[in-house]
């Protein structure tokens, strides 16, 4: 404004005095808004830095399926470990929530990859394989979770075990069928092709003039003659032991048959 000639400028050009007057205002409300918003948004950040959470512990994470989702579904920017705003554990794996600061899109991501069972139910690979070890090592849930406490990871519920536990017991128990179906195949083909080897493991004295016929009940009984004289803590006291081998001899001797002569 220029006093001396009553004229008024904005911005370099002239102006009426209600116009100037009114440009002025407008300045100044916008200065105020300004300070406002200032005010709003450090007041938002430290609202967002107190919803964010400080993971405790240990966790098991696939850096392989981690690395991939560490990315803003909406702006494409890289997230920070740090901005996590809620945590779901899932036995051993977890699905964090991270919210990107500039467009406050909060992110889904798994420690760990995921699978449907037959149920048509997600779950993470990490809590199948530790209750195939743990089976394997002969361990219950009970014992998994002490194991898993003392490495200050997160323990598994009972539901998320026996839910895993429904799923690969079928599998298992397929393989340890074909297992055994395996050695009990060798074991007949060795029992058949030492028969004389056999009579010494079991003590047997046949009867003179008389031989034993090649059945599949002498192969049974071979079987159960040989594992009871290499493992006797199968069978608990004296007299158990002399029933077995008493119902061994009785079985081997009705394949008793006389020799052509």
């Amino acid at each position: 404004m220029d006093k001396a000639k009553n004229r008024f400028y904005w911005k370099g050009r002239l102006a009426t005095e209600k116009v100037y007057n009114l440009r002025l205002k407008q300045k100044t409300l916008g200065q105020k808004l300004q300070a406002k918003k200032k005010r709003e948004v450090i007041s938002n950040l430290k609202e967002k830095a107190n919803k964010f959470i400080k993971l405790e512990g240990r966790r098991v994470f696939n850096p392989h399926e981690f690395e991939k989702q560490m990315f803003c579904k909406l702006c494409k920017n890289l997230l920070s470990i740090l901005d996590v705003t809620h945590e779901e554990e899932v036995g051993l794996g977890s699905i964090l929530y991270i919210s990107y600061q500039n467009c406050n899109f909060s992110n889904k991501i798994t420690t760990d990859k995921q699978r449907y069972t037959p149920s048509k139910k997600k779950q993470f690979d990490c809590n199948t394989k530790a209750l195939i070890g743990t089976f394997n090592s002969g361990f219950g849930f009970t014992q998994l979770n002490k194991f898993l406490a003392a490495m200050n990871l997160p323990t598994m519920s009972w539901d998320i075990f026996k839910s895993v536990q429904k799923e690969i017991t079928p599998v298992i128990e397929k393989m340890a069928y074909a297992s055994c179906s395996k050695a009990t195949e060798e074991e007949k083909i060795l029992t058949i092709s030492n028969p004389e080897e056999l009579k010494k493991l079991l003590l047997f004295n046949h009867i003179p003039g008389y031989r034993l016929q090649q059945t599949r009940a002498y192969n049974d009984a071979g079987e159960i003659g040989r594992l009871w004289l290499e493992f006797p803590s199968i069978t608990t006291g004296e007299k158990v032991r002399k029933k077995v081998a008493a119902s061994i001899r009785q079985n081997l001797s009705r394949l008793a048959v006389p020799i052509e002569r």
